[in-house]
C-alpha cells in the first residue's frame, strides 16, 4: 500500500470532528500567506494583553502554522489520537483533552514571554514572538500513549531498547536539539514541554473515570517513570517535593491507596461507551494503526528532512531495567 493510499484509508476512518480539525489546519495554513495573518491568528504576547485584547487567538493559534511540514506533522498527530484514543475515551473526552492541553500550554507560553519581557524590557519578545501550532497536543499524545498502551518495546537498537514509557522523554530531547540547532523557535520547545506537564497533570489528577474516581494514581504513571531508570531517583525527589508543596497549599489531594490498584482506567466518556476495568482495558486489542502510522510518520520525516539543512539526531538512552514500584503518595 502506497503512502497516499494509507492517508486515504486513515482519512476514511477518522471521525467528523477530526476531519474538521484537519480542514482547519489546511485552511489556516492557506491564510498564513497573508501578511497580517500571524498577528491575527497566532498568540502574540504584545497584542494578546491590554490594550489590544486579541483574546480570540487563544483558540485560533492551535490551527495556525506557517510551515507546511509542521501542518503534516499536526495531521499525523490527529491521526494517532483518532485511531488510538478515541475508541477508548470517546470523542467528547478526546476533544476535552485537546482543548485543555492546547489552551493551558498557550497560556503558559504567553506568561513565559511576558516574564522574560519584565526582566529584559525587550519589545522583540512580546511583539516578534508568535505562539502557534499543535506541538503541545503532540506532546500530550506521547503521554497518553504512556498511560494507555502496555510498556512494550517500540524500537530495538543495539545500544538501547526504546519503550513506550520513554517516548515523551525522547521526543522532548529531539525538540530541544532542534531548538539548539535553530531548526525551530524556542516557543516550540516550551510548548512541547508545557504539553507534557499539562497532559500528565490532567491524566494524573483530574480526568474523571466511570467509577467516580479522578486521575490515574498508579505507581507506574509517576512523573519520574517517564525518564530513564538512572534519572528516576533525582527526578522523584524534585517531583515529590513539588507534590508535597501542592498538597500543603491544597491544590492537590493526597492519593488514596485503593486507587493504585486501578491504573489506566477508561475515563468517563460520551454515552454509548462502556466503562472497562483496568484488566479488561489492558486485554483489549490495540488498534491496528501501525502500518498507516509508519507510512505517515515516514512521510512527515521525509518532508521535514527535505525542508531543513540538518536533522536532529536521536539521543541515546540507556537500556531500561525493570521498573520498580513507587510510593502511593508521590507525584
Amino acid at each position: 500500500m502506497s503512502i497516499a493510499d494509507s492517508f486515504v484509508a486513515a482519512y476514511k476512518k477518522c471521525s467528523l470532528i477530526t476531519k474538521l480539525i484537519g480542514g482547519f489546519l489546511i485552511l489556516f495554513y492557506a491564510l498564513s500567506f497573508f501578511k497580517e495573518s500571524k498577528k491575527l491568528l497566532a498568540i502574540t504576547p504584545g497584542y494578546f494583553m491590554p490594550p489590544n485584547y486579541y483574546v480570540w487567538t487563544l483558540f485560533t493559534f492551535i490551527f495556525y502554522d506557517d510551515h507546511w511540514y509542521c501542518v503534516i506533522i499536526d495531521i499525523v498527530t490527529l491521526f494517532f489520537s483518532n485511531t488510538l484514543l478515541e475508541p477508548l475515551w470517546g470523542q467528547r473526552e478526546l476533544m476535552k483533552y485537546l482543548l485543555i492541553v492546547t489552551v493551558m500550554s498557550g497560556l503558559m507560553c504567553f506568561f513565559l514571554c511576558y516574564f522574560l519581557y519584565l526582566f529584559t524590557y525587550s519589545l522583540q519578545i512580546i511583539f516578534n514572538t508568535h505562539i502557534h501550532g499543535m506541538i503541545a497536543y503532540a506532546a500530550a499524545i506521547t503521554v497518553a500513549v504512556r498511560q494507555t498502551l502496555p510498556d512494550d518495546i517500540i524500537l530495538s537498537l543495539p545500544i538501547a531498547n526504546i519503550k513506550n514509557q520513554h517516548l515523551s522523554f525522547i521526543c522532548m530531547l529531539i525538540v530541544i536539539c532542534m531548538t539548539l540547532l535553530h531548526l525551530v523557535n524556542f516557543v516550540y520547545c516550551f510548548l512541547f514541554i508545557s504539553g507534557i506537564l499539562v497532559s500528565w497533570t490532567y491524566l494524573r489528577f483530574y480526568q474523571k473515570h466511570g467509577n467516580g474516581h479522578h486521575g490515574d494514581h498508579s505507581d507506574s504513571f509517576e512523573f519520574a517513570r517517564f525518564f530513564p531508570n538512572h534519572l528516576v531517583p533525582p527526578v522523584s525527589i524534585v517531583a515529590n517535593a513539588i507534590f508535597s508543596l501542592l498538597v500543603r497549599i491544597r491544590l492537590c489531594k493526597k492519593f488514596e491507596r485503593q486507587l493504585t490498584e486501578q491504573p489506566h482506567q477508561q475515563p468517563q466518556s460520551s454515552p454509548g461507551h462502556k466503562t472497562l476495568s483496568s484488566s479488561e482495558l489492558r486485554q483489549l486489542p490495540v488498534p491496528d494503526f501501525r502500518p498507516q502510522a509508519v507510512a505517515a510518520t515516514a512521510a512527515a520525516a521525509a518532508v521535514v528532512a527535505s525542508s531543513t539543512p540538518t536533522a536532529a539526531k536521536l539521543p541515546q538512552s540507556s537500556k531500561p531495567d525493570a521498573a520498580g514500584g513507587g510510593s502511593s503518595s508521590t507525584a
